[in-house]
C-alpha cells in the first residue's frame, strides 16, 4: 500500500495546551490529512457557473471523509513526532483522493442538488496529527485506561476507542 511519506510532507498537529506541557500520560497521535477542493458547478439552469473553496479531512487510520472547517490558528509543525506513538495509516494518497471526489460528487449533486455535474479539481493538502494522551484515571471508583483530547481537556474510556486500544496492545504500550 502506498501510504504518506513523513519525510516530505509537512506534518502539522494541533496545538497542546501549556497545561499539558509535563504531563505523564503517553501520546498518542491520530492521523488525518486535510486537502483543499475547488468545485464548479451550476447551481440552477439559468445560472452562471459558481465556483467555492472546500477543506476536507479524511481520517486516515478508519478512512472517513467530511468537510473541515476549523481555522487554522491553532495549528502549528509537527516536530517532535518520534517521542510519540501514531496510529498506523491504512489509506494510500490515490484512494484519499478518490474518496474525496466521491464524497464532494455525492454532496453536490444529492445534498445541494445542483443543476450541472461538479468539476471537482484537488489544489493542496497537509497532513494533520492529532494529539490525544492515554493514562490512568480514577472511574466510578476503579483505576481504568482514559483517552484525553488536550484541546478540549475531554476525558473517556480507552475502550470505547477500539483502534487505538488495539494498536496500543499491539505495541505493548497498555
Amino acid at each position: 500500500m502506498n501510504t504518506y511519506s513523513k519525510g516530505g510532507d509537512l506534518l502539522f498537529t494541533v496545538s497542546i495546551p501549556s497545561y499539558f506541557s509535563d504531563h505523564e500520560d503517553t501520546l498518542l497521535y491520530y492521523p488525518y490529512q486535510v486537502s483543499e477542493w475547488l468545485i464548479e458547478y451550476k447551481p440552477l439552469p439559468f445560472m452562471k457557473q459558481k465556483t467555492v473553496k472546500r477543506n476536507l479531512i479524511t481520517n486516515l487510520t478508519k478512512k472517513e471523509t467530511s468537510f473541515y472547517d476549523a481555522p487554522l490558528e491553532n495549528v502549528e509543525r509537527l516536530e517532535q513526532q518520534n517521542q510519540a506513538l501514531i496510529l498506523p495509516i491504512n489509506y494510500s494518497k490515490e484512494d484519499v483522493k478518490d474518496s474525496a471526489i466521491r464524497f464532494l460528487t455525492n454532496h453536490y449533486m444529492h445534498k445541494k442538488k445542483v443543476w450541472s455535474y461538479p468539476d471537482i479539481t484537488f489544489t493542496t493538502s497537509y497532513s494533520l496529527y492529532i494529539p490525544y494522551f492515554i493514562g490512568e484515571r480514577e472511574v466510578k471508583g476503579k483505576n481504568k485506561r482514559v483517552i484525553i483530547e488536550p484541546e478540549t481537556n475531554h476525558v473517556d474510556l480507552l475502550v470505547k476507542y477500539k483502534e487505538i486500544h488495539h494498536y496500543l496492545i499491539e505495541q505493548e504500550v497498555i
